[in-house]
């Protein structure tokens, strides 16, 4: 079960061309979605990695751990470089969590990233 301030989409900022999405629901499951676009002479470069899985909380500690996911990369200047396939990676990620003026503050050992509250649509 995961605290009722922390269900629903969460977006992160300042991330430059990458965006990071979280839907976290109370009965422990999420989905993540991680995007980079990358404007080019031809065309939009992109790379996808999509996850959903079950998080834990332990105080301050944030464990996600992921069940499926996928990974997709479109690059018009090689075409035959992309690809689309299950994720091969399913490590949890674990996070310092907390909540700072209104975000969700994410810190591992990459750094630290703040998300927006996002309402249902």
């Amino acid at each position: 079960m995961l605290p009722s301030e922390l269900e629903g989409l969460w977006t992160s900022v300042g991330q430059g061309s990458a965006e990071t999405i979280y839907r976290f629901r109370t009965d422990g499951s999420y989905d993540k979605v991680s995007i980079l676009l990358q404007r080019r002479p031809s065309g939009t470069f992109s790379f996808t990695i999509t996850a959903s899985g079950f998080a834990d909380i332990d105080g301050d500690r944030l464990t996600l751990t992921p069940v499926e996911g996928t990974q997709a990369m479109e690059d018009p200047d090689s075409p035959s470089s992309n690809f689309n396939k299950p994720l091969s990676d399913l490590i949890p990620d674990q996070f310092v969590w907390s909540f700072q003026d209104g975000s969700l503050i994410l810190a591992d050992e990459r750094g630290t990233v703040a998300y927006t509250w996002e309402p249902d649509q």
